[in-house]
């Protein structure tokens, strides 16, 4: 599997006139919850959200997971 990109390009993001580009993700896995969030280049929040770790399925499960919710993020940021 690809590394995650830390930034989205103009080409991925349709940006409101709020959000500077780039946009750059933020990831902190934890027992519980892993907490995901996107910022523009002016540090403001652009999205952020989280969802329990389920550490049972495994690490894989939880970076999969992960890139599935940064996807959703930067798509309905766009």
């Amino acid at each position: 599997m690809a590394a995650l990109p830390l930034f989205a390009s103009m080409s991925e993001i349709k940006a409101s006139e709020n959000v500077q580009l780039p946009l750059f993700a933020g990831v902190d896995v934890g027992g519980t919850n892993i907490k995901v969030g996107l910022v523009d280049n002016a540090g403001q929040i652009v999205a952020a959200t989280k969802f329990p770790t389920q550490q049972e399925l495994g690490p894989q499960a939880a970076i999969d997971q992960a890139r599935r919710v940064l996807d959703q993020l930067i798509d309905e940021s766009s």
